[in-house]
């Protein structure tokens, strides 16, 4: 037998697994696509403005993201000064 916690947890999970299925939904990503933000849609086949570009049109690069982190560190103090630190 559930308590109301539990049978709360469930509809909050059930609430909440509806709402993530809309919001990855192509419909939603429709819909912003075409909103102000003009969102890139990460569906293929999703209808977009001419003025958004889709996401197989992105070109990538790629990075050594220990390099970047070893960069990061060596210009610590430059970029606390900058800031004011």
């Amino acid at each position: 037998m559930q308590n109301g916690h539990e049978s709360t947890c469930l509809f909050l999970h059930f609430d909440g697994r509806k709402l993530i299925d809309y919001v990855i939904s192509s419909q939603t990503e429709r819909k912003l696509t075409f909103a102000d933000c003009a969102q890139i849609p990460l569906h293929e086949g999703v209808e977009t403005p001419d003025d958004v570009i889709r996401i197989e049109e992105l070109r990538t690069m790629q990075v050594d993201f220990e390099v970047v982190a070893k960069k990061l560190q060596e210009i610590q103090p430059y970029l606390k000064g900058w800031v004011g630190y």
